[in-house]
Parts: structure tokens; sequence; C-alpha cells
């Protein structure tokens, strides 16, 4: 349930969800009745606030001359009851007490209703106005924090003023009468009284309604707007595939997820998807699956360990293609019986993004010299140059920073309000690099927003170019290179000329400028960095989608006017709405010995260069075959693994008739240890209390996609170290060993943590592995290893 929908449910006279297409002028009203209107520097269209639709746009108001200017017909004169809510963010401090809605200066003229955010963060205010000597004023003073969403809800029912603070009542006032007319129609954005006291927000659900809302209701809609994500939908479907990718099996009207959910949708409890830190159980019928891991033909394998599993919504046919709305794999199963004796599955997912976490990435992208004192980072720089023609203008224009101007362009009929443009600097400022957005199209003339955190200063302007055409090797050290291309149309001097490099240098990405254009011949400087061999792009990259290649509003930026210190966090800012295409994007962009991570709430990915000796850290644990018969040592033994992110075990049917020795597979395969326990148990029973650890791992590389969940293989050194974390040596007989299944299951759950470190003895790379030794040489953590092995042995001769 969208919060909009449930504004409409609850009897809302108008909804504003401010969500419409960048470009438009009309702020549509979900009823349909009193749609407004965008006026001034208004921007739809921009990255959501609202946690639970990350697919919904906002609208970004400027504090100087933006606002929602809605019909007369919607006027509160003579109501005894009013509710007015919405969702705000502000990116900077209000220069005045802003007005997110309004229709009077209440708080001077005693008429109409208004609400606010004060100046100095600590509060706001909702008040209404029934004429004479005073309003019915309710403040509250919660501290406002900046980049942060809110919910505000201000009530009157013609006896008191309630507000509403994310749900929770903050503030409140008697009063009575009915509202005074103001004289003025409502604004979204500022003060209509005075036209002052613009909002500098995004804001999001706006909301009016000639009804009072509950605080029941107050803290709903809060729920709606800042929680993660529920899947509430009239249909959904599940689709399974295994772990190399292969499609498995569908599952049409699958039911919601949930701790516990059910199979049948409409009993099924709501789940914030993806935005768990722990496993996720689904409740499916025993039919779903023959649970065939021994490889019986009649089943499809859709139940397995390791397999990826996806829940895509269709809504009422809106969603035409469906929307991925939760990705993860199964790590675990067991049979179970149901409230009818019936018997079931639980199956225990994985998310994927909750796998991740904060994961360091490596790429090959060359970032600042270290050890200067400030690096110009420039965006054009960061990307692959996915370029795709679209049309070929360029003109030089002085721009003033924070101002509109008004260019010329040889063919504007491709472009669209919202496409991003590069203002290139000229002279001394050839180095910057700026990205304005267009805000109209009339005839062949673009207006956009300067958006220059700078002095005024001459720029070429870039709208579009051609796509990479061919391979040349440029020479270091700023020497020109020739480059032969197939068409001139548009390329002008001082345009960018993006370098990628290919081969070893694949993921380089550089800028080069273009010195004379001589025919179809382009001559251009090449970039500071050794030779190698590089296809060479022409154009805009930001105008395009990184992943699918077609053009994009809202790629990444980053702030051109605040220098990267090399060696230093930094962060950009990723405007993708899907996470699938963020996470690649942050794949494709990471720059080379550098750490990244990512924050998928807020769409931001923080960098900073790695350190000269890094520790690298695994999980281990043990799983332990342990049928209540099995007494007899010879037979007790057991595979230890190393665990990284995301990485659980399984057992095959086949494993089950070995009984003593257990062959794990790892799910999306990272780690895996192939040192057994006969060394510890041997060990404690001859009653040694010192046994040395040199334990042989197979760590998996991502083979450069991250639904692996791989570990980059060459981050790893000799004499560096692995931390080991998280030791488990228990398990327990199961549903599967008591009902006699064919299959068998043994859940993991860390109980204990080392923070001792072992050392990188030696490697061996193979293909898309490294081979680890591990030494551990400290006897303080021999003999914890010991006492574990001694607990162990107990466990199994008692």
């Amino acid at each position: 349930m969208t919060l909009a929908t449930q504004m409409l449910i609850d009897g809302a006279k108008a909804v504003y969800a401010l969500n419409d297409l960048t470009g438009t002028t009309t702020a549509v009203d979900a009823t349909g009745i009193y749609s407004g209107t965008y006026t001034g520097n208004v921007q739809p269209g921009q990255p959501s606030i609202i946690r639970a639709e990350p697919l919904t746009p906002s609208t970004y108001f400027d504090g100087a001359s933006g606002y929602v200017a809605l019909p007369v017909g919607l006027d509160p004169t003579g109501w005894s009851k009013i509710t007015v809510e919405g969702v705000f963010q502000l990116p900077v401090a209000p220069a005045s007490n802003e007005r997110l809605i309004a229709n009077s200066h209440t708080d001077a003229n005693f008429k109409g209703f208004q609400m606010l955010i004060n100046s100095s963060l600590n509060g706001g205010v909702f008040n209404v106005g029934t004429g004479g000597s005073g309003s019915g004023f309710a403040g509250f003073t919660v501290p406002i924090s900046l980049n942060t969403p809110y919910h505000f809800t201000g009530t009157y029912d013609g006896a008191q003023v309630l507000i509403f603070l994310n749900g929770a009542p903050v503030g409140g006032v008697p009063w009575t009468g009915t509202i005074a007319s103001s004289g003025f129609p409502i604004n979204i954005g500022r003060n209509p009284a005075y036209t002052g006291d613009y909002s500098t927000a995004l804001l999001s659900c706006f909301a009016i309604y000639n009804a009072v809302l509950t605080p029941a209701q107050a803290a709903a809609h809060a729920y709606l707007a800042l929680h993660p994500p529920a899947i509430i939908t009239k249909q959904q479907v599940v689709k399974v595939y295994s772990a190399a990718g292969a499609f498995l099996d569908v599952w049409r009207d699958a039911p919601l997820l949930g701790d516990q959910g059910n199979a049948s949708g409409a009993t099924a409890p709501k789940f914030a998807v993806n935005a768990v830190t722990s496993q996720v159980t689904v409740t499916l019928p025993r039919s779903f699956d023959n649970f065939d891991e021994a490889g019986d033909r009649r089943g499809r394998g859709t139940v397995g360990a390791g397999n990826v599993v996806q829940f895509w919504t269709y809504d009422n046919g809106t969603l035409t293609n469906g929307r991925l709305v939760y990705q993860g794999y199964i790590d675990g199963y067991q049979p179970a019986i149901d409230d009818a004796d019936n018997e079931t599955v639980q199956v225990m997912l994985t998310p994927f993004d909750t796998a991740l976490g904060d994961v360091q990435f490596i790429g090959t992208q060359n970032f600042g010299v270290a050890g200067s004192a400030t690096t110009y980072v420039d965006p054009a720089a960061m990307f692959k140059w996915p370029f795709a023609p679209v049309i070929a203008a360029t003109s030089s224009s002085t721009v003033t920073a924070g101002t509109t101007t008004a260019i010329t362009v040889s063919n504007a009929t491709n472009m669209t309000p919202g496409y991003t443009l590069f203002l290139r600097g000229t002279g001394v400022d050839s180095a910057k690099t700026n990205t304005p957005t267009i805000l109209s199209i009339v005839g062949n003339t673009v207006t956009f927003t300067a958006a220059i955190p700078t002095n005024s200063y001459s720029n070429t302007i870039i709208i579009a170019g051609i796509a990479p055409l061919t391979s040349v090797t440029v020479v270091t050290g700023g020497s020109t290179s020739a480059l032969t291309v197939s068409a001139t149309t548009g390329l002008a001097v001082n345009m960018s000329v993006g370098i990628v490099g290919t081969g070893g240098d694949v993921g380089k990405a550089e800028m080069a400028t273009i010195l004379s254009i001589v025919g179809s011949v382009v001559t251009f400087t090449a970039p500071l960095v050794n030779s190698y061999s590089a296809t060479i792009g022409i154009g805009p990259a930001l105008s395009f989608d990184l992943i699918t290649n077609r053009p994009y509003t809202y790629p990444l930026t980053l702030d051109a006017g605040n220098p990267a210190q090399a060696g230093s966090p930094y962060q950009l800012q990723f405007h993708n709405q899907n996470l699938a295409d963020y996470f690649e994007a942050v794949r494709t962009l990471a720059p080379q010995n550098w750490f990244w991570r990512t924050n998928h709430d807020t769409l931001t990915v923080s960098f900073a260069q790695a350190p000269t000796t890094p520790t690298h850290t695994f999980v281990v644990g043990k799983h332990i075959n342990q049928p209540q018969y099995q007494k007899d040592y010879n037979t007790l033994k057991n595979d230890i693994y190393v665990k990284g992110t995301g990485v659980t075990s399984r057992a095959t049917g086949s494993d089950i008739a070995l009984y003593g020795r257990r062959t794990l597979t790892i799910v999306e395969p990272r780690i895996i240890d192939q040192h057994t326990c006969d060394r510890y148990a041997a060990a404690v029973l001859a009653q040694q209390d010192v046994v040395q650890y040199r334990s042989t791992i197979n760590v998996v590389d991502n083979r450069g996609d991250l639904s692996n969940l791989g570990y980059d293989i060459e981050t790893i050194k000799v004499g560096q170290t692995c931390r080991i974390e998280n030791p488990q040596f228990n398990a327990e007989q199961t549903l599967w060993d008591q009902a006699g299944w064919d299959v068998d299951s043994w859940d993991f759950l860390p109980t204990a943590q080392i923070n001792q470190t072992v050392v990188i003895a030696g490697l061996t790379y193979q293909f898309d592995t490294v081979q680890l030794e591990l030494s551990i040489l400290q006897p303080s953590q021999n003999r914890f290893l010991t006492n574990l092995a001694r607990q162990f042995a107990a466990s199994q001769f008692n």
C-alpha cells in the first residue's frame, strides 16, 4: 500500500504525491479534482524520500521561486475540521521559517492555516485561524536533521489543534471555531499571503482532509512513509534459478514474505523486503518441490541450497513487466507440519543486498596521485563511457553559478527536460566539468540550470556525441594523438574525449581534449597516464544510464567544487533507483587499490585508499554430522569451512551415507576450507595442550559479478593476516532426521568470536581461485582452538 493510496482510503480531499515526471507543469491530485501547477524553480523527478517507495520520485523546491499553486476550489473556509500532512526532507538549513504548505499568514492575520519548519531547525508549527484575535498555534521543539525524511501531520477537530512528527504526538493547543477565509489559494512550498518563506526542501505526498485523522492513522501514515517497503500486491510471482543462473521454476500468486510466512497470501504477514539483517523464512507446500537433491527426475530441484529466489510483484497491470522486490538465495530448508497437519517445507533465504553489506570492491580506475594535497576529480573520468548517439551540438557560453542560461543548439528535437549536459571549463578552468540540468526546450534553444559551484567562467557546452568507434594507443605525458572517426558532426575544439582502457587496462577512464579537427581526423591530448590501448568515446557519458546505455535523468553526480583529497574518503551520489544498477555501477567504477563502502539507504558510495597491509576477515564454523548412533572416533571427521559474508553450507544426499565425513558445498561459492577435524580430534585424545593449526583454504573469486558475492582474490598477499571470527561447533538433529526424509540439514548460528589473526604463509593461484595456507603461530590461539576441539570431542563421547 502506498502512502498516497492510504491517504485516499482515509478520506483525503486532495492528495499530491509530487511524484510527477521531470519537466511536467502539473502537480497531479490523486482524486482527479484539484490538480495544481508547478511554478518557478521546482524540479519534479528527484530521488524518493519515502523509504517504503524507493521508486517514487519526490520534488525539489529551490527556496527562492518554486512552489505549487493549488486551485481556488480547494478552500478550507468554513471548515470545522481539517488535517494536513506531508513528507519533507531538508538538504540545507532554511533561511527563514519556511512554509511547507499554507494559505495564509495565520499567526499574523488569524485566518486560514499554515505548516512550517523553523529556520533554527529546532521544530515546527501547524496553526489554524478562525478570525478574531488569535489562532490555534501548535508548535513542537524536536530538532530537525538535514538530509533526513520526516512525516508531519497537523489536525484540527473544532476543539483542539494537534501535531504529529513521524507519527508521534509532539504538541497541541485547545482551540474552537471554523476556519476563516484568508483570501488566498493554498500553496505548497511557500506562504501565498506575502509570497515568501519559500521551502528549500524535497517534498512528497501532501494531503488535505476536511476530516480529522486519528493518532493511530497519523502513526500508520508515518510508518508507510518512513519504513522499508513491504510487498502488498494483487499478484506475486516467485522465480527460482540455480546457482549457475539456469531457470528452474516459477510459482504464481506466491505468498507474501514473512518471518514465518504462510503459503496462502490472504494470511501471510507483511514483510520489509531486502531490508532485514537476518535470515528470511518462507513456508511453502511440499508439492512445490520433490526435494530431489539426490537426482530424482520427478522433481525440478526448485528447493535446493544455493538456488536464487526472486519475488516479483504485478499490480493490476500497471507493472506490465513486474517489479523485482526481493532477491536472495536458499541457504537452508527443513520439513514442517502446518496447523492442518499438511506437509510443508520451510525455506530459509538470505537477501542479496543484506549479504553484501559493506563490501570491498576493487576496480581499475586510476584516481589521483597519492600525496597530492588536492587532486581534482573529473566526474566524466569516472565512467566507462557507455555512449549512444542522440544529437551532436556544441556551443560556448559564460554561465553563472546558480542561474539559468539559454544556449542555442543545432538540433534539440531529441532532447528531453531532465537530460544532463557537460559544461566543460575553458582557460584556467579547463579541467572542470559540471553537469547542469535542462529546464526547458523551445525550438533550438535549451534553458538549463548552471549548477556550477565556482565563480563564473566560460564553458564549452556538450549535449551529446558519437558512439565509441575504435581503439588507439595513446602516448603518456600529454602528447598528442590522432584518431579517425566516422563523422565529425558536432565535434569541436576543447570538446571532451573519453578514453577507456582495454586489455589489462579495462576500466581506466581518462579525459583528453580535442585540439583540432581535419576532415575526419581528430587530434587530441593524451591523459597523463602510461600508454595503453584504449577505446575512444566522444560525448557526454553522464547523459546515459551506466547499465542500460539509455538516456538517464539522474546519473551519478560528484560535487565538482569540492576536490577530493588523494588518499582520503570521498563520496559520490547515485540517483539510480534500481539497486541492481546501483551496485553494478559501483563495481564498474571502483578505482584500483581503493576500498569502497556502499550505503543503499542513501544511495551513496564512499571510498578511501586501501591500507598497505590489509586484514582479510573470514568467519569460521564447523558443521557436524551427528546421528545419535555415531560414537566411533574413526568416523568422527568433519570439515571446517571459512565462511564469507552471506555464505552458508549444505549437505547433498550422497553425503548422508558417509556420516563420518562431511563434504560441504558453499552457497554462492566463495571460500571453502579443505582442512578436517582429524588433527583436532587426535590432539584432544592424546591430551596435547597445544595444537599447531595449519590449514589450506580455497578462496573463490567473484569473477567480476556481484551476484556471486565473491571475494577479490587479487587483494590477498603472502604475509598478510586473516581475522577469524564466529566459530560454531555444535549442531542439532533436525526434522529431516526425525522424519527419515532423504535430505538432512543443520543450521549455522555463530555464537562466539576470536579476535586473533592467522598469517597467510603461502598462496597458489588457480583458475578463479586462490589457495591459501594459513598458520596460527600464537600459542594462546592454539589453546583456544584446542579447547574448542576438546568440547567437541566431549559432546561426541559422553
